[in-house]
Protein backbone atom coordinates (compact mmCIF):
# COMPACT_ATOMS: atom_id res chain seq x y z
CA UNK A 1 0.00 0.00 0.00
CA UNK A 2 3.11 2.64 0.25
CA UNK A 3 6.03 3.69 -1.88
CA UNK A 4 5.47 2.97 -5.38
CA UNK A 5 2.82 -0.02 -4.98
CA UNK A 6 0.63 3.12 -3.23
CA UNK A 7 1.38 5.51 -6.28
CA UNK A 8 0.90 2.44 -8.64
CA UNK A 9 -2.56 2.08 -7.12
CA UNK A 10 -3.81 5.64 -6.88
CA UNK A 11 -3.12 6.00 -10.04
CA UNK A 12 -4.17 2.82 -11.88
CA UNK A 13 -7.24 2.16 -10.06
CA UNK A 14 -8.88 -0.77 -8.05
CA UNK A 15 -8.38 -3.31 -11.71
CA UNK A 16 -4.43 -3.17 -10.87
CA UNK A 17 -4.85 -3.96 -7.31
CA UNK A 18 -7.79 -7.06 -8.44
CA UNK A 19 -5.44 -8.73 -10.90
CA UNK A 20 -2.31 -8.61 -8.79
CA UNK A 21 -4.70 -10.11 -5.99
CA UNK A 22 -6.25 -12.97 -8.61
CA UNK A 23 -2.26 -13.90 -9.60
CA UNK A 24 -1.79 -14.25 -5.95
CA UNK A 25 -4.76 -16.34 -5.31
CA UNK A 26 -3.61 -18.83 -8.61
CA UNK A 27 0.00 -19.16 -7.02
CA UNK A 28 -1.65 -20.14 -3.38
CA UNK A 29 -1.01 -17.12 -1.98
CA UNK A 30 2.63 -16.41 -2.31
CA UNK A 31 5.78 -15.11 -4.54
CA UNK A 32 8.70 -16.20 -4.03
CA UNK A 33 11.22 -13.13 -3.10
CA UNK A 34 12.72 -11.82 -7.00
CA UNK A 35 9.49 -12.64 -8.96
CA UNK A 36 8.24 -10.47 -11.29
CA UNK A 37 4.37 -10.77 -11.55
CA UNK A 38 2.77 -8.77 -14.95
CA UNK A 39 -0.55 -7.31 -14.39
CA UNK A 40 -2.64 -4.66 -16.77
CA UNK A 41 -2.19 -1.30 -16.14
CA UNK A 42 -5.55 -0.27 -15.58
CA UNK A 43 -6.26 3.43 -15.93
CA UNK A 44 -2.69 4.08 -16.98
CA UNK A 45 -1.38 3.98 -20.48
CA UNK A 46 1.06 1.77 -20.30
CA UNK A 47 0.96 -2.15 -21.70
CA UNK A 48 1.39 -3.70 -18.50
CA UNK A 49 2.95 -3.36 -14.84
CA UNK A 50 5.72 -5.57 -13.27
CA UNK A 51 4.70 -5.85 -9.90
CA UNK A 52 8.65 -6.94 -8.39
CA UNK A 53 8.73 -9.18 -5.52
CA UNK A 54 11.75 -7.15 -3.39
CA UNK A 55 13.55 -8.23 -0.23
CA UNK A 56 12.58 -6.74 3.04
CA UNK A 57 16.15 -5.93 4.73
CA UNK A 58 16.83 -7.93 7.38
CA UNK A 59 20.84 -7.07 8.09
CA UNK A 60 21.94 -9.61 4.81
CA UNK A 61 22.13 -12.10 6.87
CA UNK A 62 18.89 -13.88 5.09
CA UNK A 63 19.83 -14.31 1.24
CA UNK A 64 18.33 -10.38 0.45
CA UNK A 65 21.16 -9.69 -2.22
CA UNK A 66 20.43 -12.69 -4.23
CA UNK A 67 16.79 -11.81 -3.95
CA UNK A 68 17.39 -8.45 -5.17
CA UNK A 69 19.26 -9.41 -7.90
CA UNK A 70 17.06 -11.97 -9.16
CA UNK A 71 14.21 -8.99 -8.92
CA UNK A 72 16.49 -7.16 -10.95
CA UNK A 73 17.42 -9.15 -13.72
CA UNK A 74 13.97 -10.59 -13.72
CA UNK A 75 12.57 -6.93 -14.82
CA UNK A 76 15.03 -6.70 -17.14
CA UNK A 77 14.64 -10.05 -19.10
CA UNK A 78 10.88 -9.82 -18.68
CA UNK A 79 10.87 -6.71 -20.34
CA UNK A 80 13.31 -8.11 -23.30
CA UNK A 81 11.28 -10.67 -23.73
CA UNK A 82 8.01 -8.83 -24.33
CA UNK A 83 10.01 -5.74 -26.31
CA UNK A 84 8.57 -3.35 -23.49
CA UNK A 85 10.14 -0.25 -22.00
CA UNK A 86 10.64 -0.11 -17.93
CA UNK A 87 10.91 2.34 -15.71
CA UNK A 88 11.78 0.69 -12.91
CA UNK A 89 12.60 2.26 -8.74
CA UNK A 90 15.36 1.30 -6.67
CA UNK A 91 13.28 -2.09 -5.29
CA UNK A 92 13.52 -1.94 -1.76
CA UNK A 93 15.69 0.53 -0.91
CA UNK A 94 12.79 2.41 0.83
CA UNK A 95 10.41 0.95 3.44
CA UNK A 96 12.10 -2.44 2.74
CA UNK A 97 15.47 -0.71 4.24
CA UNK A 98 17.55 -2.32 1.80
CA UNK A 99 20.92 -0.10 2.15
CA UNK A 100 20.80 2.90 -1.00
CA UNK A 101 24.20 1.77 -2.01
CA UNK A 102 24.16 -1.57 -1.86
CA UNK A 103 21.30 -1.48 -3.91
CA UNK A 104 22.82 0.77 -6.67
CA UNK A 105 25.64 -1.68 -6.76
CA UNK A 106 23.22 -4.21 -7.14
CA UNK A 107 21.25 -2.79 -9.93
CA UNK A 108 24.50 -1.32 -12.21
CA UNK A 109 25.99 -4.66 -11.84
CA UNK A 110 22.85 -6.67 -13.22
CA UNK A 111 21.87 -4.23 -15.74
CA UNK A 112 25.64 -4.84 -17.12
CA UNK A 113 25.43 -8.91 -16.62
CA UNK A 114 22.24 -8.31 -18.65
CA UNK A 115 23.35 -6.33 -21.94
CA UNK A 116 26.40 -8.89 -21.80
CA UNK A 117 24.01 -11.69 -21.39
CA UNK A 118 21.34 -10.47 -24.17
CA UNK A 119 22.08 -10.91 -28.53
CA UNK A 120 19.79 -8.54 -29.11
CA UNK A 121 18.11 -5.61 -27.09
CA UNK A 122 14.47 -5.76 -27.95
CA UNK A 123 13.49 -3.22 -24.75
CA UNK A 124 13.42 0.14 -26.77
CA UNK A 125 14.26 2.14 -22.94
CA UNK A 126 15.17 0.99 -19.49
CA UNK A 127 14.91 4.42 -17.08
CA UNK A 128 15.82 4.35 -13.68
CA UNK A 129 13.15 6.25 -11.99
CA UNK A 130 14.11 7.62 -8.56
CA UNK A 131 12.07 10.18 -6.65
CA UNK A 132 14.20 11.90 -4.02
CA UNK A 133 17.34 13.55 -3.94
CA UNK A 134 19.02 11.21 -1.59
CA UNK A 135 18.71 8.32 -3.50
CA UNK A 136 19.50 10.51 -6.12
CA UNK A 137 22.62 11.22 -5.63
CA UNK A 138 23.40 7.54 -3.97
CA UNK A 139 22.65 5.95 -7.64
CA UNK A 140 24.53 8.82 -9.29
CA UNK A 141 27.67 8.28 -7.48
CA UNK A 142 27.67 4.94 -8.18
CA UNK A 143 26.97 4.63 -11.79
CA UNK A 144 30.04 6.89 -12.18
CA UNK A 145 31.76 3.85 -10.99
CA UNK A 146 30.67 1.94 -13.05
CA UNK A 147 30.73 4.27 -15.86
CA UNK A 148 33.75 3.18 -17.38
CA UNK A 149 32.48 -0.30 -17.31
CA UNK A 150 29.83 0.16 -19.25
CA UNK A 151 31.78 2.56 -22.18
CA UNK A 152 34.23 0.16 -22.66
CA UNK A 153 31.28 -2.92 -23.18
CA UNK A 154 30.04 -0.54 -25.49
CA UNK A 155 33.57 0.04 -27.48
CA UNK A 156 34.03 -3.72 -27.41
CA UNK A 157 30.50 -4.45 -28.60
CA UNK A 158 30.57 -2.05 -31.76
CA UNK A 159 33.99 -3.61 -32.80
CA UNK A 160 31.69 -7.22 -33.88
CA UNK A 161 30.85 -5.06 -36.82
CA UNK A 162 27.41 -6.03 -36.76
CA UNK A 163 25.44 -3.00 -38.14
CA UNK A 164 22.10 -4.29 -36.36
CA UNK A 165 23.91 -4.94 -33.05
CA UNK A 166 25.70 -1.46 -33.67
CA UNK A 167 22.65 0.31 -33.66
CA UNK A 168 21.27 -1.57 -30.44
CA UNK A 169 24.89 -0.72 -28.81
CA UNK A 170 24.45 3.07 -29.70
CA UNK A 171 20.63 3.05 -27.67
CA UNK A 172 22.37 1.11 -24.95
CA UNK A 173 25.05 3.52 -24.75
CA UNK A 174 22.62 6.44 -24.83
CA UNK A 175 20.46 4.96 -22.22
CA UNK A 176 23.60 5.46 -19.52
CA UNK A 177 24.38 8.32 -20.25
CA UNK A 178 20.34 9.77 -20.52
CA UNK A 179 19.33 7.82 -17.02
CA UNK A 180 21.56 9.36 -14.69
CA UNK A 181 22.14 12.70 -16.08
CA UNK A 182 18.44 13.91 -16.98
Amino acid sequence: GGGVAGAIYAKGGQKIQDECDMKVFENNGEFKNGSVIPTNSGKMKYKKIFHAVGPIYRNGNFGEEDDLRECFKNCFEKANENGYSISIPPISSGIFGYPKEECAEIFFSELEKFIIKEKKIKCKEIRLVIIDYKTFEVFKNVYLKHKNILEKLNKENKSDNHEEDNSNIDKKKDFYIKGINN
